[in-house]
């Protein structure tokens, strides 16, 4: 593991999504009815790790919003002393 274990959480992810891109294209190029099984599937694992990485970036936000606001309070109560 790296020292910035998020980074290397988020390029793995992109890595798995290209992949998927990839499978996807290739069986939209040579589509046929056969296919379709497949296209979806591809479709909506992207889909899904799409939805993934957006909860996991509303949570980080909002736990750097807390820490921000936390840090306000004590910065507040230092100006009132």
């Amino acid at each position: 593991m790296s020292l910035t274990p998020a980074s290397d959480s988020l390029r793995a992810d992109h890595r798995r999504i290209e992949v998927h891109l990839d499978a996807l294209l290739a069986a939209l190029l040579q589509f046929s009815a056969d296919r379709l099984p497949e296209v979806r599937r591809r479709f909506l694992e992207i889909r899904e790790l799409a939805e993934v990485r957006r909860l996991g970036i509303e949570f980080h936000d909002a736990i750097q919003r807390h820490r921000l606001f936390g840090r306000m309070q004590v910065i507040g109560a230092k100006l009132d002393a």
